[in-house]
């Protein structure tokens, strides 16, 4: 016992959370009592409360044993409660024991695995007969239609919609499960998945995820998205070319805890050394958190003696796709983030839209969240600074086109402009667009571009490499690639003044009373502050 008190003192285990298989087989129980049936007990809600259509009962006339059975669940460990014994599918007693063993030596952490589903609820922006939204939340989970287990909107909706809309507030999303209807992937083509904070459509909060193009996408598909968000819209303003956009939902699980809570069933609370409470459904881990005195001190001392300036030379092709309005030839949209660095014209290694595209734009979309790009780099092609004359670069967090976020540069007149250019941009997105509505007068818009390098960092990272994180202190934690020094400003919680450093978040001015530390993030017990009284009081009197 002393050995096992070791083990489970010294060592944690991670393990994912179990799945629960009640959606995979059957129930049946001994005998029906009025409406109840043995269904009932493998769909939510979640709760002990009775009624017959939500619990299951058997006959109290019935055979003198009664029982309930599922398709998976059969024999022969016995756990007692009270006067009712489950009996458990064939385990070993050896296994059992080992289990026991597990389980008693160490403390388990699980993954979020939560369908946060039961506890809101679902619109869409119109209904097709009996094909409703709440279908969607519902099971079975499959991709085989049907008016009552999947939802459809109507033919004429344009743009299409379905939201779910949490009743506790917000949730942290880790990731949405869909099962579209079977054979229509087509009907999918080009949707888009967002977490946000408002009912507002066209959606104006998080997007977690675009079907790019080319291509169909996967009836069935886990889109991970790690937000934070009151509401999830599925949008769709494309869809297929006979009817337009169609949205026929079989199944949607939404995985992820209300905030502030994390665990296999939310049942556990994020740290108070969590800023804002707020921490990640899977582990626990804080998104901001307050940090030792010790380091806050070493951060500062650095900070007091030598800010290190260095350039973000780093180049984020790599890490996504490319995409244009149209092709000529061989011109495809990758050709431009692969070398050769150089203004040297061929089909096989520039970029080349087809000349009826009207406008004309090459985009690349990065694979992860977001990133801070401090300049792009393009070369055009040798002697076509016509083509160029006019053009935009934007830096936007969706693929709309004409683009709709951030205006980096636009060409100015009058003349021609550089075929080399390095563009300071100096904002957040997804999206980089190469945008073309008035290009030359024969052909019309055209884009040409033999290389192009998009430098900067992933959010919350900064430095040559992009290998240093930002201060936990920066707003929403993002920083400058360049220095580390916060974009958005420091987070002053219980700063004096709401006054502290911009680049490492320092309270400059001291803390509010109760507070302390160089961030005034470390709060003082009764104690220390009775201890810090007694002192006043004492030297008054000396």
């Amino acid at each position: 016992m002393l050995f096992v008190l070791l083990v489970q003192t010294a060592v944690q285990l991670t393990i994912r959370a179990q799945h629960n298989l009640t959606p995979y087989g059957t129930a049946m129980q001994s005998s029906v009592f009025g409406g109840s049936n043995p269904q009932c007990a493998i769909l939510p809600p979640i709760t002990n409360d009775f009624s017959l259509e939500t619990c299951s009962t058997t006959n109290t006339y019935g055979a003198p044993i009664s029982w309930w059975r599922s398709g998976y669940v059969r024999a022969s460990n016995v756990v007692f409660m009270d006067k009712f014994r489950l009996y458990l599918l064939d385990i070993n007693t050896v296994k059992m024991l080992l289990v026991i063993l597990i389980h008693t030596t160490f403390q388990l952490t699980v993954s979020a695995q939560h369908n946060l589903t039961p506890y809101g609820t679902a619109t869409q922006s119109s209904n097709y007969e009996e094909s409703l939204p709440q279908n969607a939340i519902h099971p079975p989970i499959s991709n085989d239609f049907s008016k009552t287990t999947c939802s459809h909107t109507d033919i004429s909706s344009k743009p299409a919609w379905w939201m779910f809309h949490f009743s506790f507030g917000s949730a942290y999303i880790t990731d949405i499960t869909i099962y579209y209807r079977a054979a229509y992937a087509y009907r999918m083509d080009g949707f888009e998945l967002y977490v946000t904070n408002t009912s507002t459509i066209p959606p104006n909060g998080y997007l977690c995820y675009e079907d790019p193009d080319p291509g169909l996408p996967s009836t069935t598909q886990t889109i991970p998205c790690n937000q934070l968000g009151q509401y999830v819209i599925y949008y769709d303003k494309k869809g297929d070319h006979q009817f337009g956009p169609i949205i026929e939902l079989c199944y949607v699980a939404i995985t992820g805890c209300p905030k502030g809570t994390w665990g296999r069933s939310c049942t556990e609370t994020c740290s108070p050394k969590c800023i804002d409470q707020q921490c990640h459904p899977g582990n626990g881990s804080c998104f901001r958190e307050y940090i030792t005195s010790a380091d806050m001190l070493l951060v500062l001392l650095i900070h007091t003696i030598f800010q290190v300036i260095v350039t973000a030379q780093h180049n984020l092709t790599p890490f996504g796709t490319a995409t244009q309005s149209s092709f000529y030839g061989e011109g495809h949209p990758i050709n431009a983030i692969h070398p050769p660095i150089s203004n040297a014209f061929t089909t096989g290694i520039c970029s080349h839209t087809d000349l009826s595209s009207k406008p004309a734009w090459w985009m690349f979309h990065l694979s992860f969240e977001s990133a801070y790009i401090t300049d792009i780099i393009i070369y055009y092609r040798t002697g076509y600074a016509h083509r160029m004359d006019g053009f935009k670069i934007y830096v936007t967090n969706t693929s709309t086109i004409p683009p709709d976020g951030y205006l980096c540069y636009e060409d100015p007149d009058p003349g021609l402009p550089n075929i080399t250019q390095t563009i300071p941009c100096n904002q957040l997105g997804k999206y980089i667009i190469y945008y073309d509505d008035k290009g030359e007068k024969d052909f019309g818009p055209l884009v040409e571009l033999c290389y192009v390098a998009i430098n900067g960092c992933p959010k919350g990272r900064w430095g040559p490499n992009c290998n240093e994180e930002c201060s936990s202190m920066c707003v929403s934690q993002h920083c400058y690639p360049e220095n580390g020094s916060c974009v958005f400003g420091c987070d002053p919680q219980q700063c004096l003044n709401t006054t502290c450093d911009i680049y490492i978040g320092v309270c400059t001015e001291g803390c509010v009373t109760g507070w302390a530390g160089v961030y005034c993030l470390f709060y003082k017990t009764f104690a220390v502050l009775a201890s810090e009284l007694i002192k006043r009081v004492h030297k008054q009197e000396l």
